[in-house]
């Protein structure tokens, strides 16, 4: 896609400023505003032999501002261009017409805040740097878990609390995509706790169930302290929210 627009770029129309007839040769057909140069310049459609287009805004020959992307698969990217890459705000829809992502771009990656649907039903929503997950985020996963904390290059990094299923949570810290140090895990009701040590309950390798050793909730809400997290909350009851563009994501 990127080269076609470059193409496009390299080879002008050359036609009077203001608005050309569809333009039809190796490279596709333009149907749109030009410059004085001949250049695609202002608003324009461009139909490539490959069966993509690209449909809004020009400057100069190149993809620039707000615009359309239709790739051969039946996918497409609606959002802000600069000089043919993605960059800014943009969305990027399946071939079903489903959001894939919703976000930030830069350089044509992912880069900046931006909510991503997997395939299995699970959904990030958080920063992201080169197309991977990296700096805060929640991704919550199919099966009902949840994890909200620090991401790099894509693995879990740094503080973090992690829901289970069946409602316990924990707070750690995370190097490489695991819990590693001190810890603390709570019941769903958030009346028991457990102290932790490498994403294990110390002194049973077992899911923790009434009648295990346990530690005052005081304790417990010192260690996730000292990690710079707070206890989290009791099922049912929610974080305050955070305003986010990523929330109409549909």
């Amino acid at each position: 896609m990127l080269a076609e627009l470059a193409a496009v770029h390299k080879k002008p129309a050359r036609e009077p400023a203001g608005s050309a007839p569809p333009e039809r040769g190796a490279l596709g057909a333009y149907d749109g505003e030009l410059n004085e140069a001949g250049q695609r310049h202002g608003k324009g459609t461009m139909r490539f032999p490959s069966g993509e287009s690209y449909e809004g805004e020009w400057q100069e020959g190149k993809a620039h501002g707000s615009g359309k992307f239709r790739y051969k698969s039946g996918a497409e990217y609606e959002g802000e261009w600069n000089s043919n890459v993605k960059e800014g705000w943009g969305t990027l829809r399946l071939p079903s017409g489903r959001v894939a992502y919703k976000g930030e771009w830069l350089s044509d990656q992912r880069c900046g805040r931006g909510k991503f649907a997997y395939p299995d039903g699970s959904m990030y929503d958080g920063q992201w740097a080169a197309n991977m997950r990296s700096g805060h985020g929640t991704f919550s996963f199919a099966n009902g878990a949840a994890y909200d904390g620090g991401y790099s290059g894509g693995r879990k990094d740094g503080p973090g609390t992690y829901t289970f299923p069946n409602g316990f949570a924990q707070v750690s810290v995370h190097e490489a995509g695991r819990p590693t140090g001190k810890g603390a895990r709570w019941s769903v009701d958030r009346e028991q706790a457990w102290r932790l040590k490498d994403g294990k309950v110390e002194g049973t390798f077992a899911e923790p169930v009434l009648g295990e050793i346990t530690v005052p909730l005081g304790i417990a809400e010192q260690l996730a302290a000292k990690v710079g997290l707070e206890a989290p909350p009791r099922r049912g009851v929610e974080a305050p929210a955070v305003p986010s563009r990523t929330e109409a994501l549909v």
